[in-house]
């Protein structure tokens, strides 16, 4: 018994639905654009509004500076990525911001990774699409909270174990 979908070139078959590989990559180019503009806009104006933001950067400058450890804190391996970020970027508030932005961006592309290897491009273009411009997400990328560090590693993570 033959299948009715079996064949690619049939317009009803999942494979002839998806997006050509350029055109999903067109398309993850410009959502990361986007969302870079979303996430970096005006961010470097900005200060931090809630003591975890502080927390999360006066711990990774002391492991930079002094190599001094918090006594009580068991975020020690975000509080690494983080100290990386800020040596590059610079030992200040705007840098962490703009670490974390960069964080989210990565994000965007682990999560369209993610859905392109559980799904099609189609899919993984919108889901990444979506949390481009999430408030939520977009909220998180724009503050140093170790939330959107987080939903990043679970990407990761996710896209590993795929």
């Amino acid at each position: 018994m033959k299948d009715d979908h079996a064949q690619d070139g049939d317009p009803a078959s999942p494979a002839a639905r998806d997006l050509p590989p350029k055109v999903a990559w067109l398309l993850l180019a410009v959502t990361v654009g986007g969302a870079a503009v979303l996430r970096f806009y005006h961010l470097s104006e900005q200060s931090y509004r809630f003591c975890d933001e502080g927390y999360h950067l006066n711990l990774p400058i002391l492991y930079l500076v002094d190599h001094q450890e918090p006594f009580l804190f068991f975020k020690h391996g975000l509080l690494w990525f983080i100290a990386v970020g800020i040596s590059v970027l610079g030992l200040s508030q705007a840098a962490s911001l703009q670490f974390s932005g960069i964080c989210g961006l990565a994000t965007i592309a682990l999560f369209y990774a993610l859905l392109s290897q559980l799904f099609n491009r189609r899919v993984a273009v919108l889901g990444a699409a979506a949390m481009a411009c999430s408030h939520y997400v977009l909220f998180y990328n724009r503050s140093n909270m170790s939330d959107g560090y987080a939903l990043m590693f679970f990407c990761l993570i996710a896209l590993l174990l795929v």
